[in-house]
């Protein structure tokens, strides 16, 4: 595999959570050795990587950030705490994946 590609991917980072997207998306791969994953499944993944980010240190990623936004009100809506373990959070997103909070705002 040619990493040049990837490379490419992390020239421009205005959006800082980009690196969370790629994290995400290797640890979906390397757990479960799919050939394919759902935009959902990597969604909730980057969420659940932003959660502890955005709620302990109030770190926002970058100017055009939805997602820290999106997490406060995932955070109010379900009455999570801010230290929830990201494996925790990553079920309780699975499981109310088809709710109304979390359909409207992936």
């Amino acid at each position: 595999m040619k990493l040049g590609h990837f490379n490419k991917v992390f020239s421009n980072t205005t959006n800082s959570y980009k690196y969370y997207w790629w994290l995400s998306i290797v640890e979906i791969c390397l757990e479960k050795d799919k050939k394919s994953i759902s935009f959902y499944e990597i969604t909730l993944k980057v969420i659940s990587k932003l959660w502890y980010p955005v709620n302990y240190f109030k770190l926002s990623f970058g100017s055009q950030d939805k997602c820290s936004v999106y997490i406060r009100k995932i955070k109010k809506e379900y009455n999570l705490a801010d230290n929830i373990k990201e494996s925790d959070l990553y079920f309780v997103l699975l499981n109310n994946k088809d709710s109304e909070l979390i359909k409207n705002n992936i």
